[in-house]
């Protein structure tokens, strides 16, 4: 009966949202509101009642200074000052990169703390990731990677907690933006340089590794991509 009703609300108010188009331009914020009670119902019909609370595991298998500020504040000064994980892996060089990305993705979120999360009705975690945890950095690249095993461990110990993960292909190959979430902020980044095809691969790897994995609820394909990317691209 749950799952009728959404079902009915739902494409009643996908008609009213066509509708709503067709006419004049006035109507378009009525169009609006209808389309997002139809992906309400929409999303009730996939899950049902139960509530989806999430937090974002930033910081962890792609550094950012503000998500992994543990992390920033116990580095070497001239790796300090750095604003993403290309630069910061340049300030500290390969071996000393290699050595604290190793340490930092071992440990940097604990088995207690997810269990905390559990207990507080957290039910799901997005879990960036950068396109080199996969498939290791490209030539002349600064990255540490591949470290999927490190990835599996951070996987068994969400599944442990009860907790589903939605994996974010945060820093596709190539970057899809010039900022840090990308990995690299690279003001001279132009949209030629995601490489798609690299990308694609990556989650092929992903999708193939992790497919029998109960703890994964999804997979994001690319983190805010710029503007100029087009959406044939994409």
């Amino acid at each position: 009966e749950f799952l009728a009703s959404n079902l009915c609300w739902m494409i009643w108010n996908f008609s009213w949202h066509i509708a709503d188009k067709t006419k004049a331009l006035m109507h378009g914020r009525h169009a609006t509101e209808a389309l997002v009670r139809a992906e309400r119902h929409l999303g009730w019909c996939y899950r049902g009642a139960a509530r989806w609370r999430g937090v974002n595991l930033g910081g962890w298998f792609l550094l950012e200074p503000g998500p992994a500020t543990t992390f920033w504040t116990g580095l070497p000064e001239d790796a300090r000052s750095t604003s993403c994980e290309w630069a910061c892996s340049l300030a500290l060089g390969a071996d000393l990169a290699s050595s604290m990305l190793a340490h930092h993705r071992r440990t940097y979120f604990q088995r207690d703390e997810f269990l905390r999360m559990r207990s507080m009705g957290i039910t799901h975690v997005r879990l960036p990731f950068g396109a080199w945890c996969v498939s290791g950095p490209r030539s002349g690249e600064p990255f540490v990677g591949p470290c999927l095993e490190a990835l599996d461990a951070a996987l068994d110990q969400l599944d442990a907690a009860g907790l589903l993960v939605l994996l974010d292909l945060h820093g596709p190959v190539g970057g899809v933006n010039r900022e840090a979430p990308t990995g690299r902020i690279d003001p001279s980044w132009h949209p030629e340089h995601f490489d798609t095809i690299a990308s694609l691969e990556v989650l092929r790897v992903v999708a193939e590794r992790y497919v029998n994995r109960r703890c994964i609820c999804g997979v994001g394909v690319a983190n805010e991509p710029a503007e100029c990317i087009s959406s044939e691209v994409l």
